[in-house]
């Protein structure tokens, strides 16, 4: 085969190969579809979740901040004021006055007052209650204006009646009214003023207070019999009929002659102010 025929068969296989595409590019059937098998919606199993992996919290201790205190604030107390001077024994009446009348019942106290020689009438007062005497006149309170009455029993013997043990009842009332704290008070700063009526009775190894605290021991000791009282009287005064009884001191029968319930004041009193003072 020459050279001539090749070129010729090259050229002839060239165009059917070139007729062969069109015909299979152009051709009218549709490719035949690809089937896809669908699975039902349930059947779809979504792809398994991924672990992941969560840090743990991070828990921070709780820590109590120390209290913060407060700074101290300077309170800056001011000294008491300093009580007015005393004034001289001598020229004391109108002070003691001018103090009793700041009690809440002034009126009746100054009342029962002495009007002149006050602190010296109680010095002598306090300084006789602490042998078991009273004094027979001088007397710091105002004497009482009724006299006793008894009732006649026989030939010299008298009952003494208990209507009389109503005369000391103002006295012991007002006595009894007085705030036993300021009484206690009062005593305390015009000490001074009683040392000196004091000093003036001639007690070189006495003090004022050493006659108050036995004044107030005998008050609180004293024995006051219940029951009725009979009295004789031998002379102008009347005594007791019972020995024992006429044998106690002044004062224990004087707290006799104000009556039970007026003596259990008084005494309650005393004692109120006796503990105050100890305070």
């Amino acid at each position: 085969m020459n050279n001539k025929t090749v070129v010729i068969l090259g050229v002839i296989a060239g165009l059917l190969l070139f007729v062969a595409t069109i015909l299979f590019l152009g051709g009218d059937d549709e490719p035949a579809p690809v089937l896809r098998e669908t699975l039902p919606v349930s059947a779809v199993r979504p792809p398994a979740p991924v672990p992941v992996e969560v840090p743990e919290p991070v828990v921070t201790p709780f820590v109590e901040e120390p209290a913060i205190e407060p700074e101290p604030v300077m309170v800056i107390e001011e000294p008491p004021p300093e009580p007015d001077p005393l004034p001289g024994l001598n020229d004391s009446d109108r002070f003691v006055q001018a103090e009793l009348g700041e009690l809440d019942n002034a009126n009746a106290v100054l009342r029962q007052l002495a009007s002149a020689q006050i602190i010296r009438k109680f010095v002598v007062l306090v300084d006789g209650m602490s042998r078991g005497d009273i004094p027979d006149r001088d007397l710091p309170v105002t004497a009482l204006q009724t006299e006793m009455t008894v009732n006649e029993q026989g030939e010299n013997l008298f009952l003494l009646d208990p209507v009389s043990y109503n005369r000391f009842n103002l006295l012991v009332n007002t006595f009894a009214a007085i705030d036993s704290a300021t009484i206690a008070e009062k005593l305390d700063e015009w000490d001074p003023l009683f040392e000196s009526a004091y000093a003036e009775l001639g007690y070189p190894d006495r003090t004022f207070d050493m006659a108050l605290n036995q004044a107030i021991r005998n008050v609180l000791q004293a024995r006051v019999p219940a029951g009725d009282i009979l009295l004789t009287r031998p002379s102008v005064h009347y005594h007791f009929a019972d020995p024992a009884l006429e044998s106690l001191t002044d004062l224990e029968k004087l707290l006799i002659r104000m009556g039970p319930e007026n003596a259990a004041t008084v005494r309650r009193k005393v004692r109120d102010i006796s503990n105050r003072l100890a305070d």
